[in-house]
């Protein structure tokens, strides 16, 4: 063969066995029996001496000798190549994963070897490997996150990705809820008035440029319910579709209560002031009423200056009760409970509110004759009583009938939802008129503290926080019952004291709590 010339080196054995030797590959001849007749390379740590004559099967993993036999057995019956993976344990004790490819050597067409070529794809292994951890730690992250996942695709704008929370948040399956997009699970508006879509394209083109907004996002769920949500969006990398994250919290709960906050801030300033001028302001209503009533002992009885000083004293009354309401919020230590009579509470109120219903209200007061004995402080019942019919009396305002009653209840049951589950022997304090009744929304928000159905300067919205407040202090509980047009009753709760008394009661004297 001339210098140069390459025209017969594909029969050159020696060219061969060059090309065998240089492939990284391992390239083995294996005989019917398993035994190693050929190796191209060396195995790292071991001579290719001590690997010649030994078996395929010595360094595989015994529960795949069986499998591979058999695959050796129907290549050298004349099957074709065979692809597998395998794990080989070498004879230094390293173990590595190979992708092999196995064929038939023919001589006379029968096969009288096998051909191995062997690629060692440990690396690739472990790194399949990994990412599979990876993916699957991602997936428990985020199927186990607090809130709320969602991926979508930007361009296509629809989910392709959810997590159970998000399932449990709008009320759809993954199936049903990646056929969304989050415009679709939205109302037309937000609460600041814009548009839905016109917030969502703005948001997302904040995160499009590199920024993580955070906002309030209203969502309506598949039953049409909305909730309060705290979004965040983050771009996610990405080769293909442009993919964005979404994590949101229904927040509905903690603004709530962030709103609950706020009304005892100012529940609290209310009564930092109320508490720093009740005693002087007081002091001011008792010289009103005493000179009223000096007025009026020194007028004739025909006067008509005497109707004038009626109305001094019910304007001086009236802002007693003001005064004492504010400062139930300002009291910041245990009421004073003592064991009181509600009939006889009730007998004294009767009296002093018949001069301030006016001529269209008639005042009915039921007693219960076995008595109605409770644990609480008298002047602050009091207060509730008063509360509660001038409340029905306003309810009234083309005259009607106010009743007030007392009774002791034994073996009452309770629903489930009621508040005053678990109360069984109590005394009913009852205010039942006829007016023109509550709606459902205006009975959702009745014990709201400022929450009032009054025209401005008619009331504060504080009579029904007191009555709840002073009911609850005193172990007991409030039921209302009311409809448009068919009049409201009002039931107080409270435990009977001759049946259960309460262990820790005072009996010390409360008479100080009737001068504040």
């Amino acid at each position: 063969m001339l210098a140069g010339d390459l025209s017969g080196l594909a029969e050159c054995p020696e060219a061969w066995r060059a090309l065998v030797e240089a492939v990284p590959d391992f390239l083995l001849l294996v005989l019917p029996d398993g035994r190693i007749q050929y190796l191209n390379r060396a195995v790292p740590g071991v001579s290719r001496e001590a690997v010649l004559g030994t078996s395929v099967f010595d360094y595989v993993p015994s529960g795949v000798r069986a499998e591979l036999r058999q695959s050796l057995a129907e290549i050298f019956a004349g099957s074709d190549a065979r692809v597998r993976e395998v794990q080989v344990t070498h004879p230094n004790g390293v173990v590595r994963w190979y992708a092999t490819h196995t064929g038939p050597v023919l001589r006379n067409r029968r096969a009288v070897a096998a051909t191995v070529v062997a690629r060692d794809v440990s690396e690739w292994k472990l790194t399949e490997a990994a990412l599979r951890e990876s993916e699957a730690r991602n997936r428990t992250l985020v199927e186990h996150a607090p809130e709320a996942i969602v991926v979508f695709d930007v361009d296509a704008f629809r989910f392709v990705d959810v997590n159970r929370n998000a399932c449990a948040l709008f009320g759809l399956s993954r199936d049903a809820l990646l056929g969304f997009n989050p415009i679709q699970l939205s109302p037309p508006t937000q609460a600041n008035g814009e548009p839905s879509n016109a917030a969502a394209l703005r948001h997302i083109a904040e995160a499009l440029s590199g920024e993580t907004p955070a906002f309030d996002w209203i969502h309506r769920t598949a039953a049409g319910v909305d909730l309060l949500c705290e979004v965040r969006l983050v771009l996610l990398p990405s080769v293909g579709p442009r993919l964005m994250r979404g994590s949101i919290t229904d927040v509905t709960r903690q603004r709530q209560l962030e709103e609950h906050l706020r009304e005892a801030q100012k529940l609290d300033a209310v009564g930092q002031l109320a508490g720093g001028i009740a005693h002087d302001f007081n002091n001011l209503l008792t010289v009103i009423l005493a000179s009223a009533q000096v007025l009026q002992e020194g007028l004739p009885g025909g006067d008509p200056l005497r109707l004038e000083t009626e109305w001094i004293q019910s304007a001086a009354l009236q802002g007693s009760s003001l005064t004492r309401q504010l400062l139930a919020f300002a009291r910041k230590k245990e009421i004073c409970k003592a064991r009181v009579e509600l009939n006889g509470i009730t007998e004294n109120a009767v009296v002093l509110l018949g001069r301030l219903l006016g001529p269209g209200v008639r005042l009915v007061k039921r007693l219960d004759p076995s008595g109605a004995p409770v644990e609480a402080d008298e002047s602050q019942l009091e207060q509730v009583l008063m509360n509660l019919v001038l409340n029905a009396r306003d309810a009234m305002p083309s005259g009607g009938t106010v009743t007030v009653s007392t009774k002791r209840i034994r073996g009452q049951r309770w629903s489930d939802s009621s508040a005053c589950r678990g109360l069984e022997r109590v005394v009913r304090l009852r205010v039942e008129d006829n007016g023109f009744g509550m709606d459902e929304e205006t009975q959702k928000k009745m014990f709201a503290p400022f929450f009032t159905t009054k025209p401005p300067g008619r009331g504060t919205g504080l009579g029904l926080t007191i009555v709840q407040s002073v009911v609850k202090k005193s172990g007991g509980c409030v039921e209302v019952s009311s409809s448009l047009g068919g009049g409201t009753t009002v039931d107080l709760f409270f435990p009977d004291a001759d049946v259960a008394p309460r262990a820790g009661s005072r009996t010390a004297d409360c008479s100080h709590n009737r001068n504040t």
